[in-house]
């Protein structure tokens, strides 16, 4: 999920995120959907993990991932 300033990102953002979306293509089913800044921040406060990329210094590349658990052939293992 990405942090979202109202319906369209500037043309920077969308920049970004495609990058982002593009270096993950090589997994399947990868959804991106974009939420209110605020709540994006509530989100991160329960995260594991949290990488910082020191060298990046464009705005809007924050995402959060969450992961689960994949079988071989590619779908999601669900109770």
């Amino acid at each position: 999920m990405v942090p979202s300033l109202g319906s369209t990102l500037p043309p920077l953002g969308v920049e970004v995120h495609e990058k982002v979306i593009a270096a993950l293509g090589g997994w399947t089913k990868i959804g991106v959907q974009a939420i209110e800044r605020f709540d994006f921040y509530e989100m991160a406060k329960d995260a594991y993990c949290i990488v910082q990329c020191s060298g990046e210094r464009r705005p809007y590349g924050c995402f959060l991932l969450t992961k689960g658990v994949v079988g071989p052939d590619g779908d999601d293992l669900m109770p």
